[in-house]
């Protein structure tokens, strides 16, 4: 099926540590060396969760056990597997992690290379948009009505601009002035890549963008995951 699945996790207030303890079996030494590394709880529980939930599910996709699993990583730090890694399936599988404010995402697909980003719509930074926007973009959050929706908008545009990065395997290395997005909200295309924006809970926007050059017919499916799964 063509189909792009989205794993969401929230990180509810009072998370402690040591819930963790056995996720945390699944982590090689390098990742047990970085979550040791961050000084502050949450940056801990962030990369935790991520790494613990791009294991277990890609464990299910590819039919290995999820403390086999071994990430590789390109020159510019995106994680990837590699085909002698893909377990018992014989399709690639893609996929990209984001996370914010207690909210991890995980975009998972074998159509083609995919990023994911995701933003808690909070903080007013209209001002860097003649930093990372260009003129096209900016125009359409300055055209809509109301603080509220131009932030909305500020943010479809950045969490897809991210995705790219992402899913390029470049990051910020990719200036985010050197390309330009969609700025229809929903799903939109652009020569072969396909943007899908949605909110998750009225607070946080969410961005995927897929390298789609067939134009195949994309079902997006959202599947909510309780820390309760990591116990």
């Amino acid at each position: 099926m063509n189909e792009i699945r989205l794993y969401v996790v929230s990180v509810k207030d009072g998370f402690e540590l040591s819930r963790l303890d056995r996720g945390l079996a699944l982590l090689d030494e390098e990742e047990l060396q970085v979550y040791r590394r961050y000084q502050v709880d949450f940056k801990k529980v962030e990369f935790a969760i991520g790494r613990i939930l791009l294991k277990t599910q890609l464990a299910q996709r590819i039919g290995a056990d999820p403390r086999s699993i071994r990430f590789r990583k390109n020159q510019y730090g995106k994680l990837y597997l590699s085909e002698q890694d893909m377990g018992t399936t014989s399709e690639q599988v893609f996929f990209n992690l984001s996370h914010t404010d207690k909210l991890i995402v995980c975009a998972m697909t074998t159509l083609g290379d995919i990023g994911v980003d995701v933003e808690h719509i909070a903080r007013d930074h209209l001002t860097i948009m003649p930093r990372v926007f260009n003129e096209t973009e900016i125009e359409y959050v300055n055209a809509q009505q109301g603080e509220e929706e131009k932030l909305a908008a500020f943010y479809m545009i950045w969490t897809r601009k991210e995705a790219y990065m992402k899913a390029k395997g470049m990051g910020f290395s990719l200036p985010p002035l050197s390309f330009a997005v969609p700025v229809r909200p929903g799903r939109a295309t652009q020569g072969e890549w396909e943007y899908n924006t949605c909110r998750l809970r009225e607070k946080y926007m969410l961005s995927t963008a897929l390298h789609n050059p067939t134009g195949c017919d994309i079902h997006y499916r959202i599947q909510e995951i309780d820390c309760e799964w990591l116990e």
